[in-house]
């Protein structure tokens, strides 16, 4: 990845748009669909009983171990913030459901 001063003024900026394209723009399907079949593979290996939603914090929980390890790798961040997304939008969130 590479940070393009020219048309991101903060780090800020260019985390949130590359967020937004890989969350956006491949072609993965909805996060519930996608989170659904993880935990039904994940809940038949483990019986288990997750959630889409926990699905997503699984991952985002092992995005944010990876920060141990090395956090200065701005490519976690993003991934970071993707799933972050990707979770709210699994437990039914609603963008006009503010604060």
């Amino acid at each position: 990845m590479e940070y393009n001063t020219k048309r991101f003024n903060t780090t800020r900026e260019f985390v949130c748009h590359q967020t937004e394209q890989k969350i956006m723009n491949k072609n993965y399907g909805s996060p519930s669909r996608n989170f659904s079949y993880f935990t039904k593979l994940l809940n038949a290996h483990f019986d288990t009983q997750f959630s889409p939603a926990d699905g997503a914090t699984i991952m985002l929980l092992l995005k944010v171990s990876r920060l141990k390890f090395d956090p200065s790798n701005l490519d976690t961040h993003i991934d970071i913030a993707g799933y972050s997304a990707c979770l709210a939008e699994t437990k039914g969130l609603k963008h006009d459901d503010t604060i």
